[in-house]
């Protein structure tokens, strides 16, 4: 059978809502695996509720009690027997069986509703009919099993946050976010613990054995408290166990002897726990410079990491800045290279403007050139045709 490695109540109203688990964990494990646990109540400290309200999970309704008379129902009635509908919640973390180190989270939340119909019985002979009210319970489940290297924390679980217990429709998105099989129906619920080997038959018989404190009550009986209990039942026994042989007589007289002797030193004792008091409340001033130190510590710690962040973004910043840089002054050097060969055409551009002149004068007085000579030809040619004429004339 699978062993309880942590329960977990939340928002539980219990003795006319007079009383509650606001988030309580108990813990049955040793940081490593599961273990035997015991939990220690005074008489009327609500054993009972505590049982009866693990046992929802195992058998939803569970009633308590002798003759089950503590009936689910009650959990919704304040001092008043006024109905007073909420929400509360439980889980259990398993440790599966196997060599594997599975665990199994199974939990439950839990209300009830008041549904009002008419009693037929009272519409005989003319009587009008009775109104009668019944409170049904509410039941949604969730479960998931987590492997070995899964985390089953079940602190994580928002069922109580800021003073307000968690409602059913607000955290059944959560789970199912989670990987929580999410569901209502209470035989589903049965085949699923069956599956894991958590057989109600097995809870049946620890419930019968855990409601009436395993028969033992009645030894009790009269020994409610501490006082009463080593009176009439621890001291009597040991008295017995001491005088059952002869030989063991004198085991009660050294009792006593060491009784005595912590007697005559119990006023050192008692100076001692004085100091011992006195010590912890000297101390008390520097526990508040130590938890402002811690709290300064970890403020320095943030400030360094933030350092390191803003160093590296600056160290990055400033590589990206450099390699501009290095652009920029290739840059400049092509400027400087483009300004003086610019100032070398500007220093040569009278030069450059007179010799174009001069180019084109040159090209001008060729052309004047050419048209003189064309015209000297033609100039001969007329004289020479001049002087044909004329000779022809005599």
């Amino acid at each position: 059978m699978p062993k309880i490695h942590r329960i977990r109540i939340v928002g539980l109203k219990y003795d006319g809502m007079q009383k509650q688990y606001k988030d309580t964990t108990f813990n049955f494990h040793n940081d490593e695996t599961s273990t035997n646990g015991l939990i220690a109540m005074m008489n009327g400290g609500g054993k009972g509720v505590f049982l009866q309200t693990i046992f929802q999970i195992l058998k939803p309704g569970t009633s308590w009690g002798k003759q089950n008379n503590r009936y689910y129902q009650q959990f919704f009635f304040n001092n008043k027997e006024q109905f007073i509908p909420y929400t509360f919640h439980v889980l259990i973390q398993w440790e599966l069986d196997g060599a594997d180190s599975r665990h199994l989270v199974t939990g439950g939340m839990f209300s009830a509703e008041q549904r009002i119909s008419m009693n037929e019985e009272g519409g005989h002979e003319g009587k009008p009919l009775e109104q009668e009210a019944k409170i049904l319970p509410i039941f949604t489940f969730y479960t998931r099993e987590f492997e070995r290297k899964e985390e089953a924390s079940l602190e994580h679980i928002p069922l109580y946050e800021n003073g307000e217990v968690a409602e059913t429709e607000s955290l059944k998105d959560y789970l199912k976010w989670n990987g929580y099989d999410v569901y209502r129906d209470p035989k589903k619920h049965y085949r699923i613990l069956d599956t894991y080997g958590i057989n109600r038959k097995d809870w049946d018989i620890m419930k019968d054995i855990n409601k009436d404190e395993g028969g033992v009550g009645k030894y009790f009986e009269g020994a409610e408290d501490d006082h009463s209990l080593f009176q009439k039942r621890i001291i009597p026994t040991v008295s017995q166990v001491l005088h059952r042989t002869e030989h063991q007589k004198n085991d009660l007289v050294e009792i006593f002897k060491s009784q005595a002797s912590i007697a005559k030193d119990l006023p050192v004792l008692l100076k001692r726990e004085q100091a011992h008091k006195e010590f912890l409340e000297d101390i008390v001033p520097f526990e508040e410079h130590l938890a402002k130190g811690v709290e300064h510590k970890e403020i320095v710690h943030a400030s360094i990491q933030t350092g390191r962040q803003l160093l590296g973004a600056l160290e990055h910043l400033k590589l990206s800045e450099e390699a501009t840089l290095q652009e920029l002054e290739k840059d400049l050097e092509k400027l400087a290279i483009r300004q003086a060969d610019l100032r070398y055409q500007k220093e040569n551009l009278e030069f450059a403007k007179a010799h174009r002149e001069v180019m084109q004068w040159d090209k001008k007085l060729v052309e004047e050139r050419e048209k003189h000579t064309s015209l000297q030809a033609i100039v001969k040619e007329k004289q020479e045709r001049k002087a044909q004429l004329d000779f022809s004339c005599y």
